[in-house]
């Protein structure tokens, strides 16, 4: 068997190691402010990527530019039409104002020309009750001459002479008045103060048995003397006369024809 043996080469030795570091050891770093070189390559792709931004906030901004114009146009039409409406009822409120002012002033107009005839109308109001109270004055005076009596706002007249009871009614009605009325106590009593035997207005000639007045009106409230009326002694007894002036319950019922005084009554 043949030994071979090998035998390293001192300078091919030296190349081995020299090739095997280069291959283990990287390449050192860039030193800071070394300038690197760039490819063109590299760098066309950085700009697109700045103008494709640029373009995207232009579109962006573009696009709510848009909006916003769109919202105001929106808002100007709906002012528009806000100051319309507004402008119309402002219109219309003002040509209410102008009637209204219109109608107030001929109001105005109407209300001085009834207060000036309240005025004139009460100027001859005062006027005509003044000359109505010397009117009453004066006939006051003239009725008393005459034998008149006020009494509760009414005068009565008593006769001097005597007549039957027809002829007295005639005789007050003569004087535009009538035979009286008695329509309460304190008439009554006013009228026994002339202490005479007088006729009065109250009759039951139409009826028996049915007194009324001379206006006639039926009899309510009476002064008839206890047993009053009764048609004495089968006499027709049909007027009614003051019998008693010394007492309250004085009427009594007489025939028509006796002759005796008689009160006429008369409003002022």
């Amino acid at each position: 068997m043949e030994m071979i043996f090998h035998v390293e080469d001192p300078e091919n030795s030296a190349v081995y190691e020299n090739v095997s570091a280069a291959r283990s050891n990287p390449a050192p770093k860039k030193r800071q402010g070394e300038e690197s070189t760039a490819t063109p390559a590299s760098t066309g792709v950085k700009v697109y990527k700045v103008i494709s931004v640029i373009v995207g906030i232009i579109c962006i901004l573009l696009v709510v530019y848009i909006v916003v114009q769109h919202l105001g146009l929106n808002d100007n039409g709906s002012t528009r039409d806000t100051l319309k409406n507004l402008t119309e009822e402002r219109d219309d409120l003002r040509r209410t104002l102008l009637v209204v002012e219109a109608a107030n002033k001929n109001l105005t107009g109407q209300r001085d020309e009834l207060m000036q005839k309240m005025n004139d109308f009460d100027s001859q109001r005062r006027s005509l009750t003044e000359e109505r109270d010397d009117l009453r004055r004066t006939l006051l005076e003239v009725r008393r001459q005459q034998g008149w009596v006020l009494f509760q706002n009414r005068f009565y007249y008593i006769s001097s002479d005597t007549k039957s009871w027809q002829d007295s009614k005639a005789d007050c009605v003569q004087k535009g008045a009538d035979l009286v009325i008695i329509n309460s106590k304190e008439e009554q009593n006013f009228l026994r103060k002339f202490k005479k035997r007088v006729w009065i207005g109250l009759t039951d000639k139409e009826t028996e048995g049915v007194w009324k007045w001379v206006d006639r009106t039926q009899l309510s409230k009476s002064f008839w003397i206890p047993g009053e009326p009764n048609n004495f002694e089968g006499k027709d007894e049909d007027c009614g006369e003051i019998r008693y002036y010394d007492q309250e319950d004085s009427w009594n019922d007489a025939p028509c024809d006796m002759q005796i005084n008689w009160i006429c009554e008369q409003a002022p």
